[in-house]
């Protein structure tokens, strides 16, 4: 299978461990510093040295999920790929408004130029790479859904969903904890994407299993990330969650993602067990619940793969 990455078009051959949703490096423009609330990750030293514990112990490839305009720098990334040797895929799209800063223009945008955009992102380059010798391209095209389509919203989003039919990309939805997403999921449907080249992020927040299942045998897949949020007690909730999805015959619905999006949850993973061995013990986990290799497979890399995967 092949994949668009920070590097270009490479080929899967094994399928090693993936993070479906991750926030590895995100700045503020010194300029301004208030009016949005995006957190800064870039802490190098700690980002680079969890991404290498990732990869020592089987991590192959992350899904850095900050698109342009809040923060992110796609130059920044191919260096961090480069060095840790480990493939990242970005985004092109968009987050809540609340992520960018004040006067920030993809607001202005209407739904044409809009979708001109993400897809010269997808099929030329990041703008902020566009003046550099190498140019790098967005694999995945993101979506936030706050719950209901409104004004600017709806604009964006209808841009977005444009440009996916137009390129065949697939899309990563944030969702406000899973709010509403049976009818977002039936919008994406109307207008032409197909559920699976869609993921549902944070959608194991709302626990309810029939809504899950629903949306699974529809095809979607389904993003679980509060495993190292204790607020959520995914002891008690998330991972009764993800054995009763894969007892209910999903395991090649889901993935796993770690959702770090800020320099202080990078250090408080790397000074509790560390990035890579997060990520370890969730295999020794589903290892022990199940003995079939390919659902262990499929959550911890394979549907992530597939999700990505480029047609012709």
């Amino acid at each position: 299978m092949k994949i668009l990455t920070v590097k270009g078009i490479i080929d899967i051959v094994d399928l090693n461990i993936v993070d479906a949703h991750v926030h590895i490096w995100a700045t503020k423009p010194e300029s301004i510093t208030t009016g949005y609330s995006i957190p800064e990750v870039n802490d190098l030293p700690t980002i680079k040295s969890c991404l290498e514990d990732f990869k020592k112990n089987g991590g192959g490839l992350v899904i850095d999920c900050t698109p342009y305009g809040c923060g992110r720098d796609g130059n920044m990334l191919y260096y961090i790929s480069d060095k840790t040797r480990l493939e990242i895929a970005c985004v092109t799209g968009f987050h809540r408004r609340e992520h960018y800063p004040p006067g920030s223009e993809i607001w202005d945008l209407d739904t044409e130029s809009a979708e001109a955009f993400f897809i010269q992102e997808i099929k030329i380059g990041l703008k902020e790479t566009l003046n550099k010798a190498k140019k790098i391209k967005a694999g995945i095209i993101k979506i936030p859904f706050t719950g209901s389509l409104t004004g600017v919203y709806k604009k964006l989003t209808d841009a977005a969903i444009r440009a996916a039919v137009e390129t065949g990309f697939p899309v990563i939805v944030h969702t406000e904890q899973g709010l509403n997403v049976e009818l977002f999921s039936d919008y994406l449907e109307e207008m032409g994407v197909k559920p699976q080249k869609v993921v549902l992020c944070h959608i194991d927040k709302r626990r309810d299993i029939a809504l899950h299942e629903k949306l699974a045998s529809r095809g979607f897949y389904l993003e679980y990330d509060t495993f190292l949020r204790e607020k959520y007690q995914p002891e008690k909730y998330t991972y009764d969650l993800m054995i009763s999805m894969i007892k209910s015959g999903f395991s090649n619905s889901l993935m796993i993602g770690s959702d770090i999006f800020e320099n202080s949850m990078w250090k408080k993973v790397m000074l509790r067990s560390g990035y890579g061995s997060f990520f370890k013990k969730m295999e020794q986990f589903l290892e022990s619940k199940f003995k079939d290799p390919e659902i262990v497979i499929n959550i911890l890399g394979g549907n992530a793969v597939r999700f990505l995967s480029l047609k012709g």
